[in-house]
């Protein structure tokens, strides 16, 4: 019989192709599909940026203790803010501060060629001196601003908070002094004067700055000694240093320009950018603290507590102390 009397077709049967608009069907269910699964991911991703900020944050302060250690040279770390936020740092930075100048020689020595002029309603207590270093001694260029100065390795010390040179031949120092003001008197005539060292500031390294994962942020208006904030601003970045000891050294914010001691824990809050300056990241459960235990150095990470009644608010020590409870007790973070 002849199959092809009856329909029958010869050779492999035929494939049918997808339409144009089969194909849109898929692409528009894989995209959202795709939304979905953002949507659901994004909470756990910003957690994870979150916590990997904490732990580069903690490493990086563990790593300028142990050089401090190593050095015998106090080292820390820097907080550079953002450019538009003062509150958000998501740059950090390595700082040691330089060894002291006493002078370019053995025998240096300064001379105070006038009585101490006191300046008027200082706070804390200042004077202005006219001062005489060794000819040969660059002091120059390793004295500025902030550096504390003590006279023949005794006695008070005091802060520079000025330097004039107008008169190159008779610079004049102003210096303040936190304790009762006890000032050096004028050099007498024949005597070569007194020796002398300044104590200088933490200074950048040339290495690039460390950047902490996109969306994560330290926020330092969260931050700060004890129950307190840092109460950030552009012009004064916040840095902590660490002593040869290991102990936690100085700690450097708007409220201490030139550097403190501290006898309280450091507390930074590490959270989201939109959150820094307010206070989403102390509510937000998600955020984390890294520590620093003032007697020992020790770096810590810790969940953030919730504040125990009311909404938290930064501006209050109360909650920002409830916050960093479980830092403050050491309790570590896990995952």
């Amino acid at each position: 019989m002849n199959c092809k009397q009856h329909g029958a077709q010869v050779g492999p049967p035929l494939r049918r192709g997808v339409t144009l608009l089969e194909l849109l069907v898929v692409i528009f269910i894989a995209v959202l599909l795709a939304a979905a699964a953002t949507r659901l991911m994004r909470p756990a991703l910003e957690n994870s940026q979150v916590r990997e900020a904490g732990r580069i944050l903690s490493t990086m302060l563990g790593t300028a203790r142990t050089q401090a250690m190593e050095t015998r040279r106090s080292a820390g770390i820097i907080f550079i803010p953002s450019k538009t936020n003062a509150s958000a740092t998501m740059d950090l930075a390595y700082v040691l501060v330089p060894p002291p100048y006493a002078g370019d020689s053995l025998n240096s020595r300064i001379r105070i060629k006038t009585a101490p002029a006191p300046v008027a309603a200082s706070n804390p207590p200042a004077a202005v001196f006219t001062v005489e270093f060794p000819q040969a001694d660059a002091w120059t260029t390793q004295v500025a601003l902030g550096n504390t100065l003590q006279f023949n390795h005794q006695g008070h010390i005091y802060r520079v908070d000025a330097i004039d040179t107008t008169d190159a031949a008779n610079p004049k120092l102003t210096l303040s002094c936190t304790t009762v003001a006890r000032w050096p008197q004028q050099t007498a005539t024949g005597d070569p004067g007194m020796t002398f060292q300044f104590s200088r500031s933490p200074k950048r390294g040339s290495a690039v700055p460390v950047q902490l994962p996109l969306g994560s942020v330290v926020d330092l208006l969260g931050s700060g000694v004890g129950d307190g904030s840092f109460a950030p601003n552009f012009t004064q970045p916040v840095m902590v240093t660490f002593s040869p000891s290991g102990q936690l050294d100085m700690v450097y914010s708007s409220a201490y320009p030139q550097g403190q001691k501290v006898s309280q824990n450091v507390y930074f809050l590490i959270g989201r950018p939109e959150g820094a300056g307010n206070s989403d990241n102390l509510k937000d459960l998600r955020s984390v603290w890294v520590s620093i235990v003032c007697q020992s150095g020790l770096v810590g990470i810790a969940e953030n507590a919730k504040v125990g009644a009311g909404s938290p608010d930064v501006a209050l020590p109360a909650d920002r102390k409830s916050a960093r409870r479980l830092a403050a007790t050491g309790t570590s973070m896990g995952g």
